[in-house]
């Protein structure tokens, strides 16, 4: 599971931002 609590509650009110946010960590951890 990812979780990143200031992103989520920074950016509340944008859950796409937040979606594609852990999707680039997501994808990342999975390259390296």
């Amino acid at each position: 599971m990812l979780a990143d609590a200031q992103a989520l509650t920074d950016n509340a009110d944008y859950p796409e931002k937040v979606r594609n946010s852990i999707l680039k960590v997501a994808l990342d951890y999975h390259a390296g």
